[in-house]
């Protein structure tokens, strides 16, 4: 996932640099001293193993479906090598990572909104998340990764899925239900190849291609429950496309930014949201909607750092983030999403690695889907829902940190569930707070 990247970025931490372009910088553990010592000793042969431990609480104050308080948990297991030092394979690194995922789902017990409330949370399952081989090329200006591969890792991606706690500032809602099965995304990944491109410092170039299902045979089913484990590496479906180019530049003194540009495209079929193959309302008529060639959709982002303190260091300052995706609603259940925020970071100076974030986001239903809920019977269709959520993040130590969050929810669903599409119910607005523990080891 780009959950273990969003878990593991808002760590800090110290440690000896393993000199490596494959593996990263060893994070000293404090818990365990002996096992850091033995964590340096691979590292130094070009093996490195990490873990991470994110346990939570949230509740549903008011509103969504019914007051709930739940918890989950995720432990992220990774092993990285330097294929390099260990067979003289120049160029060449192996990843792979794996999650134990625990506990019950504040969304589906309480709030019942689109965007799930914790980044964290999916079915319980002991999974295989990625494992890739990337061989660098050009002197690292370019690499090619291949294996099973998560897209919300590298596509679509800015600092806010680092500080707030809800899902959609990571994998957004509208890629979410608008991809097939929800797209290769925490927790699932799908085999795929991405190229990489990087002719200057300033400018970066790629594109992926993915299979198009995470799970084999799960059509109208949970494709986390259809691929349990993570193991099925489904192959053959007709290929899910992305790519995404990423301009670097700073403004004044020295304050970073970034313009992304992006899209995907699933060239598998899709069914109209509306109207079956006779043009008839496929709400009165029970049929499947009519076949539609392909799926797309666009998205842009923008994330800018205004302000930086004296002798500020990594993200210490003030960054606004912005979000803007559409697609057709023709084809879609969600045809736009926006979000913007605000990250305050390292402003305080006897805590310098803690920061206060806030974002706001909006998802628009497509008013085909909306117009068929109302013919069918429902009093008022669906619209829009919204979410506006502030973080504290709290570093306590190197390698432990602890986030709360307070969000509210307006129009969870949509302002409806239909558990039966002629006798939806109403959802009231959700409030929710909740509080996140991350231990690295």
């Amino acid at each position: 996932m780009a959950m273990a990247a969003a878990v593991c970025a808002v760590l800090a931490g110290t440690g000896e640099a393993r000199g490596s372009a494959c593996l990263d910088e060893v994070t000293a553990s404090p818990y365990a001293p002996r096992l850091q010592e033995w964590r340096t000793a691979w590292a130094e042969r070009g093996i490195a193993v990490s873990a991470s431990y994110a346990g939570e609480v949230f509740a549903n104050l008011a509103g969504g479906l019914e007051e709930a308080v739940t918890y989950d948990g995720l432990l992220d297991l990774a092993v990285d090598a330097d294929l390099e030092r260990l067979a003289g394979w120049k160029g060449l690194c192996f990843h792979a990572n794996a999650f134990q995922i625990h506990g019950q789902s504040i969304t589906a017990e309480g709030t019942g909104g689109l965007a799930a409330a914790s980044s964290i949370e999916a079915d319980p399952a002991t999974r295989l998340s990625e494992i890739w081989l990337e061989q660098s090329l050009f002197s690292g200006r370019a690499s090619v990764r291949f294996g099973q591969l998560a897209a919300d890792t590298e596509f679509m991606t800015t600092s806010a899925s680092d500080y707030l706690l809800n899902a959609t500032w990571g994998w957004p809602t509208i890629t979410a239900f608008d991809t097939p099965e929800g797209g290769p995304a925490y927790p699932m990944a799908a085999p795929g190849v991405r190229l990489a491109v990087r002719p200057s410092e300033h400018f970066d170039f790629k594109i992926a291609a993915f299979n198009g299902r995470v799970a084999e045979d799960c059509i109208g089913q949970d494709p986390q429950l259809c691929n349990l484990h993570g193991v099925e590496f489904p192959l053959g479906d007709p290929p899910l496309v992305m790519g995404e180019m990423t301009m670097r530049y700073e403004l004044g003194d020295g304050l970073p930014g970034a313009f992304k540009l992006g899209s995907w495209h699933h060239s598998g079929d899709v069914s109209d949201v509306r109207f079956d193959a006779g043009g008839n309302l496929i709400t009165i008529t029970g049929r499947s909607g009519a076949p539609l060639d392909g799926d797309y959709g666009l998205y842009a982002l923008l994330q800018q750092t205004v302000w930086k303190p004296k002798g500020a260091e990594g993200d210490q300052g003030i960054t606004l983030f912005s979000r803007v995706m559409g697609a057709p609603e023709d084809h879609n259940f969600i045809d736009f999403y926006g979000e913007a925020g605000v990250i305050f970071a390292g402003l305080i100076p006897a805590r310098p690695d803690d920061a206060v974030a806030f974002g706001f986001e909006y998802t628009e239903i497509s008013e085909r889907a909306v117009a068929s809920e109302v013919v069918s019977g429902a009093e008022a269709g669906r619209s829009y829902e919204s979410l506006a959520e502030l973080t504290y993040t709290l570093s306590l130590r190197d390698a432990w940190t602890l986030q709360t969050s307070l969000q509210y929810l307006w129009r969870p669903r949509g302002g409806y569930t239909y558990s039966h599409p002629r006798n939806p119910q109403r959802l009231e607005d959700s409030l929710v707070i909740g509080t996140r523990s991350v231990w690295s080891f």
